[in-house]
């Protein structure tokens, strides 16, 4: 196991713990979630690393399609900010095994909307049918991952946020 596969021995959470769980991993690395600079918006991606290998009790561990994270770069918000986001999902079902609810744990860095960053396009990439390593190798890689890596960015703002989608 590389620490980027899903690990079943570490100790689980429910997914309404979840938030305050990667709260916790984020402040234990040394992010500063009130006023983030540049080696933040890294060290936060080693982290979600590790919280996506750990697994979230009441997510059915059978169906690899509930339990996914999405990594996005675009212009959003207000005055069209440039975002960098990592956002788990959770598909929940029922004690039938039918769709019950979805629900989304959001990491989001926002930037100055410079004109280097208004010149990278927006994309997405899902983890579906991806090994964790794989994903986040792709995700880092990503053009708008790596401009604010290569520019050493300071983001403006660092919200957690959870809820239903």
């Amino acid at each position: 196991m590389h620490g980027w596969e899903r690990a079943d021995s570490l100790a689980a959470v429910r997914s309404d713990e979840a938030p305050e769980r990667l709260v916790t991993l984020l402040e234990q690395a040394g992010v500063d979630l009130q006023s983030p600079n540049a080696q933040d918006v890294e060290t936060t991606w080693t982290v979600m690393a590790q919280f996506a290998a750990e697994h979230v009790e009441d997510v059915a561990a059978d169906n690899p399609d509930s339990d996914a994270i999405l990594a996005q770069y675009g212009r959003y918000g207000p005055r069209r900010s440039v975002t960098l986001d990592m956002t788990r999902q959770f598909i929940f079902h029922d004690e039938d095994g039918e769709y019950s609810h979805m629900a989304q744990l959001s990491c989001q860095f926002t930037f100055k909307a410079t004109r280097a960053l208004r010149a990278v396009p927006e994309a997405n990439l899902w983890s579906f049918e991806l090994s964790l390593k794989d994903f986040f190798d792709r995700a880092l890689a990503m053009p708008g991952f790596v401009a604010v890596r290569d520019g050493a960015l300071t983001p403006r703002a660092l919200s957690v946020s959870y809820g239903d989608v």
